[in-house]
C-alpha cells in the first residue's frame, strides 16, 4: 500500500472511531473503491426546507470525495438525496467549507466541521460567502425570528485523542483526561476519587 493509501486508511479508522463516539448520530454509511469517497449519515436536526423549525429533517446524507493526491490537494463535499436549505450549500449540492485546507489536517476534523456545518453552527456559517442567495436570506430571516432553533444541533462528540480539562473537587487541580468517558477518577495530586463522565 503506497503512502498515500495508508493515509486514507489511517483516516477512515479514525473517522470510524468518531462515529462511534458520536453514538448514532453520525455514520459512515459506505466508502468507495480505495476509499476515494466517503458516505455519511447526520442523524441530527437540520433544516430541510424553508418550514424549518415547524419542519425538522432528522436525517442528512452528505458524501466526501478525496482527489487522486489527496491529502495534498483538498477534499470535497456535497450532498446525497437529502435537500438542505444552508448558505453554504450551492443548489447543486456542493458543500462550501469555506477554510483552507491543510494536508496536516485529519479528515476527521474535516467532517466533523461539515456536520457542524450543516447544524448551522454560528463559528462556521459564512453569510459573507453566500453559495445559495435564497438560502442566506431565509437563514438571517429566520435566525432573527427563531433564535432558539440555531444551531439546529450542537456537535459534542469527542475527536479520537481528544483531551478535556475537568477540576478535583476534592484540591481544585486541573486533569487533563480523555474525552467521551465515563467513570471514577483518582486525582493524581489528592488521590480522591470521584465519579466523572467528560
Amino acid at each position: 500500500m503506497s503512502g498515500l493509501g495508508k493515509r486514507r486508511a489511517a483516516d477512515v479508522e479514525r473517522i470510524q472511531a468518531m462515529a462511534a463516539a458520536s453514538k448514532g448520530q453520525l455514520a459512515l454509511t459506505g466508502t468507495g473503491r480505495d476509499n476515494d469517497s466517503l458516505q455519511f449519515t447526520l442523524r441530527l436536526p437540520t433544516a430541510g426546507s424553508a418550514d424549518y423549525p415547524r419542519t425538522v429533517q432528522a436525517e442528512t446524507r452528505f458524501e466526501v470525495n478525496l482527489p487522486p493526491r489527496y491529502p495534498f490537494d483538498a477534499p470535497t463535499a456535497k450532498m446525497r438525496g437529502t435537500p438542505i436549505l444552508h448558505p453554504n450549500v450551492f443548489e447543486s449540492g456542493v458543500i462550501c467549507v469555506g477554510s483552507r485546507w491543510q494536508p496536516s489536517e485529519g479528515l476527521d476534523i474535516y467532517v466533523r466541521r461539515l456536520a457542524q456545518l450543516l447544524c448551522f453552527d454560528p463559528m462556521l456559517v459564512n453569510l459573507r460567502s453566500i453559495a445559495h442567495a435564497h438560502a442566506g436570506n431565509w437563514y438571517d430571516r429566520a435566525r432573527r425570528k427563531h433564535p432558539e432553533a440555531f444551531p439546529t444541533a450542537s456537535i459534542t462528540w469527542p475527536l479520537p485523542g481528544e483531551k478535556v480539562l475537568r477540576t478535583c473537587p476534592g484540591c481544585q487541580a486541573r486533569l487533563r483526561l480523555p474525552a467521551g468517558r465515563q467513570g471514577v477518577v483518582s486525582c493524581p495530586r489528592c488521590q480522591h476519587e470521584f465519579e466523572l463522565q467528560t
